[in-house]
């Protein structure tokens, strides 16, 4: 197998829409999008058996005072996942096949990120991807992460059965309520400032993106990610911002973290499992299921968990490096 930098926009979107792995925050302008708004310079990688494209591998690259961090996704971008994807060819292929297409795709890997000079490396795949062996192999520290997965495919009676009963409950008492969901307009900074501050109230420590990163991306992107409130009579309980690729529906940022009561969360999945449901999309992702305070709520929908991984390796001077918060892009 040999690596190469790709830089063809329609040949890589065509390998994410295809592979199993491939999701909205891979697609070719998505990543653009990242590299300008993180200060992190993009690797789109492709590595290829022959003339056969078997894995893209997007990887991004910064430098603090002569260190190097690796990242995919970067930091405090609010991307839940990135990481590699595998060609479609790659869940037909016998399981020892498998095994030997992603040992040599690591190495591979491994070999053209030691050019980079890389002091510290952080990874997170995307969910259904679990074989993370060669990884650990290879000296990486994985940690598995969370998700549950709301089966769309059922009429929304059906799907409402499913609940627990504690959940149907807050359906009910929140229909009660004067809850609505209404599109954001177009003032991103107001929007970021309400969302910085819905995470404030609720003690997340996760960071509301810029202006300009969501202006983009919904710029770029305006069938997949939209931005919405949730009023409560005339006042703003909630900024929302989800996200729609291959039939799967996400909350991105702002759910699931209600800061005036579970009634609020529960409207809102509730109101856009109807919605989405009828326009034939095929799964809700609950992502974040793997803090503790947060699954009493989420697990209530009764859904399967889903799982991805967090895979990290660093040296001492690249973990120092890794916690400066300003750099350059490598070059």
């Amino acid at each position: 197998m040999v690596v190469k930098l790709i830089d063809n926009k329609d040949l890589w979107d065509k390998h994410m829409d295809e592979s199993a792995y491939g999701t909205l925050f891979h697609k070719w302008d998505f990543l653009r999008i990242i590299e300008k708004c993180s200060g992190y310079r993009l690797y789109p990688y492709g590595i290829y058996r022959g003339d056969e494209l078997v894995c893209l591998f997007p990887v991004f690259a910064r430098s603090a005072m002569g260190w190097v961090t690796i990242a995919s996704p970067p930091p405090n971008m609010a991307i839940p996942y990135l990481g590699l994807v595998m060609s479609p060819i790659y869940d037909k292929l016998r399981q020892r096949k498998k095994e030997s297409y992603l040992n040599h795709v690591v190495e591979e890997m491994e070999a053209e990120i030691k050019k980079l000079h890389a002091g510290s490396i952080s990874i997170t795949t995307v969910n259904g991807f679990v074989d993370m062996r060669p990884f650990k192999w290879s000296g990486y520290h994985v940690q598995m992460q969370y998700s549950y997965a709301v089966s769309l495919k059922q009429p929304a009676d059906e799907i409402l059965n499913r609940f627990d009963g504690k959940l149907k409950g807050l359906i009910a008492e929140a229909e009660k309520l004067p809850l609505s969901i209404v599109p954001a307009d177009d003032d991103m900074g107001g929007f970021c400032k309400a969302l910085a501050s819905h995470y404030r109230r609720s003690g997340t420590p996760k960071a509301a993106p810029s202006p300009e990163f969501l202006k983009e991306v919904i710029s770029a992107f305006p069938d997949n990610v939209k931005i919405c409130y949730l009023r409560n009579g005339d006042q703003i309980a909630a900024p929302i911002v989800y996200y729609q690729y291959k039939g799967r529906f996400s909350f991105w940022l702002g759910w699931g973290i209600s800061d005036s009561g579970l009634r609020n969360d529960a409207y809102v999945a509730w109101s856009f499992i109807r919605s989405k449901q009828a326009e034939g999309l095929a799964t809700l992702e609950l992502p974040g299921s793997g803090q503790r305070e947060l699954c009493y709520f989420k697990s209530m929908f009764n859904a399967p968990l889903e799982y991805h991984f967090s895979i990290r390796k660093s040296d001492l001077l690249g973990s120092i490096a890794g916690s400066l918060r300003h750099g350059a892009a490598v070059s």
